[in-house]
């Protein structure tokens, strides 16, 4: 019966297969792109830990610290959006039956998704800009 009712499916949406392809490799795509921030984020910390151990300024280490606070909150949206990149991979491995009731709510949350690693991403490289800028700034140079 199962057969029967994928076969159907084929016929009536001959697109649906390509387009659930097509979102699965984005799905993988957000994934590496999730990954590759963990990382990089990771990256930065480390940075910022070294740093600790040479700015003396109050003013230089309150400024460390907001630094922090951001990469720790950036840690906390890639899991947020991870396991929304998560749940829409579940929806699209539900049995073929069961995908009428869920491709509305799975394609409002890609939208939504979309969006967000879009909005996020840039965010990330303008923190990662402005950390790298304030340690140009800060760190003196041998010449001094």
């Amino acid at each position: 019966m199962k057969r029967r009712v994928l076969a159907n499916y084929k016929t009536v949406y001959p697109h649906f297969l390509l387009r659930m392809k097509q979102l699965e490799l984005e799905i993988e795509a957000w994934k590496r792109l999730l990954s590759f921030l963990t990382d990089e984020n990771v990256k930065i910390k480390m940075r910022f830990a070294t740093a600790l151990n040479y700015f003396r300024d109050n003013r230089l280490l309150i400024k460390l610290e907001q630094f922090n606070d951001s990469f720790i909150s950036q840690d906390e949206m890639i899991k947020l959006m991870r396991n929304e990149v998560e749940s829409i991979h579940k929806i699209l491995h539900l049995p073929v039956n069961n995908k009428n009731v869920d491709i509305n709510i799975t394609e409002e949350k890609i939208s939504r998704l979309r969006e967000n690693i879009s909005l996020f991403e840039c965010q990330f490289s303008s923190l990662k800009k402005d950390f790298d800028n304030f340690m140009h700034e800060n760190i003196p140079s041998d010449e001094n």
